[in-house]
Protein backbone atom coordinates (compact mmCIF):
# COMPACT_ATOMS: atom_id res chain seq x y z
CA UNK A 1 0.00 0.00 0.00
CA UNK A 2 1.58 3.56 -1.22
CA UNK A 3 0.88 6.90 1.25
CA UNK A 4 -0.46 9.15 -1.26
CA UNK A 5 0.55 12.11 0.79
CA UNK A 6 3.58 11.43 2.59
CA UNK A 7 4.94 14.73 5.08
CA UNK A 8 8.02 15.98 5.68
CA UNK A 9 8.42 14.84 9.90
CA UNK A 10 8.15 18.11 11.78
CA UNK A 11 5.53 19.58 9.07
CA UNK A 12 2.18 20.83 10.70
CA UNK A 13 -0.23 19.67 8.54
CA UNK A 14 -4.29 20.46 8.79
CA UNK A 15 -6.36 18.94 11.68
CA UNK A 16 -7.70 16.64 9.82
CA UNK A 17 -7.88 12.76 10.40
CA UNK A 18 -8.80 10.29 7.71
CA UNK A 19 -11.53 9.28 10.56
CA UNK A 20 -12.69 12.53 11.40
CA UNK A 21 -15.89 11.90 8.81
CA UNK A 22 -16.44 8.13 10.28
CA UNK A 23 -19.01 6.85 12.15
CA UNK A 24 -17.75 6.72 16.25
CA UNK A 25 -15.09 9.74 15.31
CA UNK A 26 -17.57 12.27 14.87
CA UNK A 27 -15.61 15.77 16.13
CA UNK A 28 -19.05 16.99 17.22
CA UNK A 29 -18.95 14.39 20.63
CA UNK A 30 -15.42 15.02 21.46
CA UNK A 31 -15.24 16.91 24.62
CA UNK A 32 -12.08 18.37 23.30
CA UNK A 33 -10.68 20.53 20.31
CA UNK A 34 -8.25 19.97 18.21
CA UNK A 35 -6.26 23.04 17.56
CA UNK A 36 -3.63 22.04 14.87
CA UNK A 37 -2.20 18.66 14.07
CA UNK A 38 2.07 17.59 13.28
CA UNK A 39 2.80 14.38 12.10
CA UNK A 40 6.36 13.48 13.47
CA UNK A 41 6.63 10.26 10.82
CA UNK A 42 4.51 9.22 8.13
CA UNK A 43 4.59 5.99 6.64
CA UNK A 44 2.51 4.09 4.38
CA UNK A 45 2.43 1.31 7.50
CA UNK A 46 1.69 3.76 10.67
CA UNK A 47 2.61 7.51 11.35
CA UNK A 48 3.26 9.24 14.72
CA UNK A 49 0.77 11.69 14.55
CA UNK A 50 0.56 14.88 17.80
CA UNK A 51 -2.43 16.44 18.41
CA UNK A 52 -2.49 20.04 20.34
CA UNK A 53 -5.69 20.12 22.22
CA UNK A 54 -8.14 21.91 24.61
CA UNK A 55 -9.42 19.66 26.79
CA UNK A 56 -12.34 20.42 28.86
CA UNK A 57 -10.58 21.92 31.80
CA UNK A 58 -9.29 24.46 29.13
CA UNK A 59 -5.74 23.69 29.15
CA UNK A 60 -4.25 23.18 26.24
CA UNK A 61 -2.06 19.80 25.88
CA UNK A 62 -0.08 17.76 23.50
CA UNK A 63 -1.43 14.23 22.53
CA UNK A 64 1.28 11.71 20.90
CA UNK A 65 -0.22 8.69 19.23
CA UNK A 66 0.31 6.10 16.49
CA UNK A 67 -2.41 6.73 13.30
CA UNK A 68 -2.81 3.60 11.17
CA UNK A 69 -5.00 1.83 9.13
CA UNK A 70 -7.75 -0.22 10.45
CA UNK A 71 -6.78 -3.89 10.56
CA UNK A 72 -8.78 -7.19 9.46
CA UNK A 73 -8.39 -10.51 11.07
CA UNK A 74 -9.25 -13.67 9.74
CA UNK A 75 -10.05 -17.41 11.47
CA UNK A 76 -9.30 -20.01 8.69
CA UNK A 77 -11.36 -23.51 9.58
CA UNK A 78 -10.40 -25.52 6.40
CA UNK A 79 -12.28 -27.98 4.33
CA UNK A 80 -11.56 -30.80 6.17
CA UNK A 81 -12.15 -29.28 10.33
CA UNK A 82 -8.61 -27.72 11.52
CA UNK A 83 -8.14 -24.14 12.02
CA UNK A 84 -4.96 -22.45 10.23
CA UNK A 85 -2.86 -20.25 12.23
CA UNK A 86 0.45 -18.22 11.78
CA UNK A 87 3.43 -18.61 13.70
CA UNK A 88 5.06 -15.38 12.62
CA UNK A 89 8.61 -13.50 13.42
CA UNK A 90 7.62 -10.14 14.83
CA UNK A 91 10.70 -8.23 14.88
CA UNK A 92 9.48 -5.57 17.45
CA UNK A 93 8.86 -8.02 20.25
CA UNK A 94 12.04 -10.12 19.24
CA UNK A 95 9.55 -13.34 19.08
CA UNK A 96 7.95 -16.20 17.08
CA UNK A 97 4.22 -14.77 17.69
CA UNK A 98 1.02 -17.10 17.11
CA UNK A 99 -1.33 -15.78 14.82
CA UNK A 100 -4.42 -15.96 12.66
CA UNK A 101 -4.51 -14.56 8.89
CA UNK A 102 -4.37 -10.62 9.39
CA UNK A 103 -3.68 -7.43 8.01
CA UNK A 104 -3.40 -3.57 7.48
CA UNK A 105 -7.23 -2.43 5.63
CA UNK A 106 -6.59 -1.46 1.85
CA UNK A 107 -8.77 1.06 -0.33
CA UNK A 108 -11.26 -2.09 -0.95
CA UNK A 109 -12.65 -2.18 2.91
CA UNK A 110 -12.35 -4.65 5.22
CA UNK A 111 -14.16 -7.51 3.80
CA UNK A 112 -12.30 -7.71 0.63
CA UNK A 113 -9.02 -7.12 2.95
CA UNK A 114 -9.79 -10.02 4.92
CA UNK A 115 -10.10 -12.44 1.33
CA UNK A 116 -6.94 -11.19 0.09
CA UNK A 117 -4.85 -11.62 3.17
CA UNK A 118 -6.18 -14.78 3.36
CA UNK A 119 -5.29 -15.33 -0.33
CA UNK A 120 -2.00 -14.11 0.25
CA UNK A 121 -0.72 -15.14 3.57
CA UNK A 122 -2.06 -18.84 3.62
CA UNK A 123 -3.18 -19.25 -0.48
CA UNK A 124 -6.71 -19.79 0.97
CA UNK A 125 -10.18 -19.77 -0.82
CA UNK A 126 -12.68 -19.94 1.30
CA UNK A 127 -16.67 -20.84 0.98
CA UNK A 128 -18.14 -18.11 2.87
CA UNK A 129 -16.50 -15.39 4.93
CA UNK A 130 -18.85 -14.53 8.12
CA UNK A 131 -18.11 -11.43 9.75
CA UNK A 132 -17.57 -11.43 13.94
CA UNK A 133 -17.22 -7.73 15.06
CA UNK A 134 -15.03 -5.01 15.17
CA UNK A 135 -13.08 -3.84 17.89
CA UNK A 136 -10.45 -0.99 19.23
CA UNK A 137 -7.19 -1.74 19.30
CA UNK A 138 -5.23 0.25 22.64
CA UNK A 139 -7.63 3.32 22.09
CA UNK A 140 -5.39 5.68 24.25
CA UNK A 141 -2.48 5.20 22.21
CA UNK A 142 -3.63 4.35 18.23
CA UNK A 143 -6.68 4.99 16.48
CA UNK A 144 -6.95 1.43 14.97
CA UNK A 145 -10.09 -0.51 14.70
CA UNK A 146 -10.15 -4.04 14.16
CA UNK A 147 -12.42 -6.22 11.89
CA UNK A 148 -12.79 -10.16 12.81
CA UNK A 149 -13.83 -13.02 10.17
CA UNK A 150 -14.38 -16.63 10.31
CA UNK A 151 -13.80 -18.06 7.06
CA UNK A 152 -15.50 -21.10 6.62
CA UNK A 153 -14.34 -24.19 4.46
CA UNK A 154 -10.94 -23.18 3.38
CA UNK A 155 -8.95 -24.88 0.54
CA UNK A 156 -5.53 -24.45 0.81
CA UNK A 157 -3.20 -23.15 -1.76
CA UNK A 158 0.07 -21.18 -2.73
CA UNK A 159 0.82 -18.18 -0.58
CA UNK A 160 1.93 -15.08 -1.84
CA UNK A 161 3.78 -13.21 1.17
CA UNK A 162 5.91 -10.41 1.18
CA UNK A 163 9.59 -10.82 1.15
CA UNK A 164 9.13 -9.47 4.84
CA UNK A 165 7.07 -11.96 5.81
CA UNK A 166 9.06 -15.19 7.64
CA UNK A 167 5.82 -17.57 8.31
CA UNK A 168 5.06 -20.95 9.06
CA UNK A 169 1.04 -22.28 8.48
CA UNK A 170 0.24 -24.70 10.82
CA UNK A 171 -3.21 -26.76 11.10
CA UNK A 172 -4.97 -27.02 14.58
CA UNK A 173 -7.38 -28.81 15.95
CA UNK A 174 -9.85 -26.60 16.79
CA UNK A 175 -10.08 -27.56 20.23
CA UNK A 176 -6.05 -26.76 20.39
CA UNK A 177 -6.63 -23.49 19.18
CA UNK A 178 -9.18 -22.28 21.75
CA UNK A 179 -7.33 -23.83 24.50
CA UNK A 180 -4.16 -21.88 23.07
CA UNK A 181 -6.22 -18.36 22.77
CA UNK A 182 -7.83 -19.14 26.17
CA UNK A 183 -4.24 -19.97 28.40
CA UNK A 184 -2.17 -17.26 26.64
CA UNK A 185 -0.07 -19.44 23.93
CA UNK A 186 -1.64 -17.53 20.80
CA UNK A 187 -1.02 -14.17 23.48
CA UNK A 188 -1.39 -11.80 20.39
CA UNK A 189 -4.81 -10.17 21.74
CA UNK A 190 -6.78 -9.64 18.73
CA UNK A 191 -5.94 -12.98 17.45
CA UNK A 192 -7.24 -14.89 20.56
CA UNK A 193 -9.99 -12.56 20.77
CA UNK A 194 -10.52 -13.54 16.92
CA UNK A 195 -10.43 -17.25 17.86
CA UNK A 196 -12.99 -17.31 20.92
CA UNK A 197 -15.31 -14.77 19.06
CA UNK A 198 -15.23 -17.51 16.54
CA UNK A 199 -15.64 -20.64 18.48
CA UNK A 200 -19.30 -21.24 19.05
CA UNK A 201 -19.87 -20.66 15.09
CA UNK A 202 -17.15 -23.48 14.31
CA UNK A 203 -18.56 -25.90 16.94
CA UNK A 204 -21.88 -24.83 15.22
CA UNK A 205 -20.66 -25.81 11.63
CA UNK A 206 -18.30 -28.86 12.58
CA UNK A 207 -21.89 -30.10 15.02
CA UNK A 208 -23.68 -29.70 11.52
CA UNK A 209 -21.38 -31.84 9.34
CA UNK A 210 -21.62 -34.84 11.76
CA UNK A 211 -25.82 -34.65 11.64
Amino acid sequence: MSDPTPDVPGTLTPALSRRDSEPGYEAEDSPWEVLKTEYLLRTPWRSVRSDWIRIHTGDEVRYDYLDAPDASFVVPLTVDGKVAVLRQYRHPVRAWIWEVVGGGVGPEGPRETALRELREEIGGRCRELVALGSYLMGAGAMNVRSHLYLALDVELGEAEREPMELVEVVLLDPEDAFARARDGRIDESQSALALLRAEPLIRAHLAGRVR
